[in-house]
C-alpha cells in the first residue's frame, strides 16, 4: 500500500474485464467515486483499445470528468480535446497496409483520428464492428484511408485466430508494434505506443510522478500501463501472468474491485 505521505494524483484503469463487469456495466458507485476523485483533484484516466468516440459515448456524462485514453494509447482526450496524439508516419502506415493486404484472409480496419475505415468485404464478417467504432466509414482500400486521415492504429480481424496472423505479420516485419488484443483481433500501433506511453505523456503534461499513480488491469496489454504507475492492481479475474507483476490483487470486475480498492485506499 501507499505510505501515508504519498499523494495519489492519477488513477489509470483498463475498461473490459477491469472497470466494467461481465455485462459491461459500470460499478454502481462509479459516479460517487469519480466525483470524489475530481473534488480531490485526482485525474481518473480510462484506457482502452477502442475508438475515442465509442468510449466518449459509453461514458456519457462521466466523459467530461476524466481523461479517456483510446486506441491503445495512440490518442488521449480531456474535456474532448486531445492531450496525446501519436499517429503513424504516412509512409510507415502504407507499408503496414501492404503487409496486411498480403497476409491472406484478414479483415482490416484503419483507425484514424477522424474515423475508422473498413472495406466492404468486412461487413459480413464483422457485423458488430460499429458497436466498437461509432465513427465508421466504408472505403475501397485501407491505403486510401492512410491518404485521407492520420492513422492511429490498424485493427485486424482474423477468422483463423489472432495468434496465426500475429506470426505472419511479425514474420513480414519483426519491428512492428503489434499486439494480440483478442481471440480473433490484433492491433498495430506506431512505434512505442501503448497505454503506458500515454500514461507517461500525461504524467509529464501535468507534472505527476510515477509514485503518485495507481493502475488497474486484467490482461497483458495492460502491462505497460501498470509499469508506469507506482502501485498496480491486478483484478482477481486477471490473467495469471499479470498478477505476478502487479503489487496488489483486488476483487474481481464483477465485484467492482476498482471502486472498492480506490475507496479503501483513499478513505472514500
Amino acid at each position: 500500500m501507499h505510505s501515508e505521505n504519498t499523494t495519489i494524483r492519477l488513477v489509470a484503469v483498463d475498461m473490459d474485464g477491469t472497470l466494467l463487469d461481465s455485462n459491461k456495466n459500470f460499478p454502481p458507485d462509479f459516479d460517487y467515486v469519480l466525483d470524489e476523485l475530481n473534488r480531490r483533484g485526482i485525474i481518473f484516466a480510462a484506457a482502452s483499445g477502442r475508438q475515442y468516440e465509442t468510449l466518449r459515448q459509453q461514458f456519457g456524462h462521466f466523459a467530461e470528468k476524466m481523461v479517456i485514453i483510446a486506441e491503445n494509447g495512440a490518442l488521449a482526450c480531456r474535456n474532448g480535446k486531445p492531450v496525446v496524439c501519436d499517429p503513424m508516419p504516412r509512409e510507415k502506415a502504407l507499408e503496414i497496409a501492404d503487409i496486411i493486404e498480403s497476409s491472406g484472409e484478414v479483415y482490416p480496419l484503419a483507425c484514424g483520428f477522424e474515423s475508422a475505415y473498413g472495406e466492404p468485404k468486412n461487413d459480413a464478417v464483422m457485423a458488430n464492428v460499429t458497436d466498437y467504432y461509432r465513427k465508421y466509414q466504408h472505403i475501397d482500400s485501407i491505403k486510401n484511408a492512410v491518404m485521407r486521415d492520420k492513422i492511429l492504429k490498424f485493427a485486424i480481424f482474423s477468422p483463423a485466430g489472432s495468434d496465426g496472423i500475429h506470426e505472419k505479420i511479425m514474420a513480414a516485419d519483426s519491428s512492428l508494434n503489434a499486439v494480440v488484443s483478442g481471440e480473433y483481433w490484433m492491433d498495430i500501433m506506431n512505434d512505442g505506443v501503448s497505454k503506458g506511453s500515454a500514461i507517461k505523456k500525461i504524467q509529464k503534461l501535468y507534472g505527476i510522478k510515477k509514485e503518485e499513480c495507481i493502475a488497474f488491469g486484467d490482461y497483458m496489454n495492460d502491462y505497460e500501463m501498470m509499469s508506469e504507475c507506482g502501485e498496480s492492481y491486478a483484478m482477481e479475474n486477471a490473467f495469471p501472468e499479470l498478477k505476478k507483476i502487479c503489487t496488489h490483487v483486488c476483487k474481481s470486475n464483477d465485484e467492482y474491485g476498482v471502486t472498492a480498492a480506490i475507496r479503501e485506499l483513499l478513505g472514500i
